[in-house]
């Protein structure tokens, strides 16, 4: 076989390999699904908040809905948990507990937005029960709202549940009109703050 012919071979093998390579790759991005563009960016806040609290010394969980994508429906499918449920829950050093909902750097008017309904539902009821409940987007207002809470803590704990109840973002006008209300069941301890606005229950949205 001469050098024409083997150059030939050569250069044949190499286009099948670059066409085995490329359909290699598409097979692999039909099998991934398409890239999401939502990638959680509050994962940023839920990093820098999980060290700060390890520092001191909180027993902490994240809950995190699973999405996986479905090649029968074309699109990514949300595998949730529980409707409401905040992103960290844990105890602290002294047994009492925590919740909190992690946002965007931002980002916390997103807290009224109407889907998240059940999720305000679920962080003002832990407010109620005495838990240090709350919605951050920096691990910095985390630890100025634990400083805050632990000073009100002095003063009882309607005191410290008012506090929280201040330190939730505040409602921004255009979710003002809207359709639904947390369900009142799930304030149990509503009227222990009748002393505060109540403008947030008028209808939030997530």
């Amino acid at each position: 076989m001469g050098n024409d012919d083997n150059e030939k071979l050569a250069s044949t093998r190499r286009a099948i390999d670059k066409f085995c390579e490329r359909q290699l790759q598409k097979e692999r991005r039909e099998l991934d699904g398409p890239k999401r563009r939502n990638q959680k960016p509050e994962k940023i806040t839920e990093a820098e908040c999980l060290s700060l609290m390890r520092k001191l010394g909180w027993k902490v969980q994240v809950y995190e809905a699973k999405t996986t994508y479905s090649q029968i429906a074309r699109r990514w499918i949300n595998q949730s948990m529980q409707a409401g449920i905040c992103d960290c829950q844990g105890t602290m050093l002294d047994g009492r507990s925590i919740a909190i909902e992690f946002k965007a750097k931002g980002k916390l008017s997103t807290f009224w937005r109407t889907k998240n309904i059940r999720q305000q539902e679920f962080i003002i009821e832990k407010i109620n029960l005495n838990a240090f409940a709350c919605v951050v987007d920096s691990a910095q207002l985390l630890w100025q709202i634990f400083n805050h809470w632990q000073c009100r803590l002095v003063g009882g704990s309607l005191s410290a549940q008012n506090y929280l109840m201040e330190a939730l973002p505040k409602k921004p006008s255009r979710y003002n009109a809207t359709k639904s209300k947390p369900n009142p069941k799930s304030l149990p301890a509503i009227e222990q703050i009748k002393d505060h606005s109540l403008d947030y229950l008028d209808d939030p949205e997530d």
